[in-house]
């Protein structure tokens, strides 16, 4: 297990009152809050900037799984009038890390040779078959898939390397 940060009694007691009221569990919200902390511990995986936010965050998620399960399981979990209202908004550092994705993935799609570019864009952009694209260029459908295959493995190699 990682390095856990440090909860003093009143972070711990004002997220659990926090979890309490958002959830309508005043009985689970020390359970809650405690599988929230060992999750956070597992995963965390950088620098986060607040960590009771973070924390409280995990804690709602898991609530709102915990939910889920039931109603899929035929249960049905009616919302508290107290219960609150997940903002879908992802996380600033989910938002920072998809843009670092995003930039890696362009700087490779840039890259690559003109042709190859054209080719996996018909492919996944405008979700044209092999045998299409080869009738629309002129090519073998053996030549789009080299290039499929080149522009995969490029892209591959560079999510290794990050």
């Amino acid at each position: 297990m990682k390095a856990m940060f440090a909860v003093d009694r009143s972070m711990w007691l004002r997220l659990k009152s926090r979890i309490a009221y958002a959830t309508g569990k005043t009985d689970d919200a020390e359970d809650i809050l405690s599988t929230a902390y060992v999750k956070f511990a597992e995963k965390k995986e950088g620098a986060v900037e607040n960590e009771e936010a973070f924390l409280f965050r995990i804690a709602i998620n898991l609530h709102i799984d915990e939910r889920r399960k039931a109603s899929s399981r035929g249960g049905f979990a009616p919302l508290e009038a107290n219960e609150l209202i997940v903002d879908p908004t992802p996380l600033q550092d989910e938002i920072l890390d998809s843009r670092r994705q995003w930039e890696a993935v362009q700087s490779i799609i840039d890259r690559l040779p003109e042709r190859t570019r054209e080719i996996l864009f018909m492919r996944r952009v405008d979700g044209m078959r092999y045998k299409e694209i080869a009738r629309e260029l002129g090519i073998t459908e053996s030549a789009v898939e080299k290039h499929i295959a080149k522009a995969a493995t490029l892209l591959l190699r560079a999510s290794r390397n990050r």
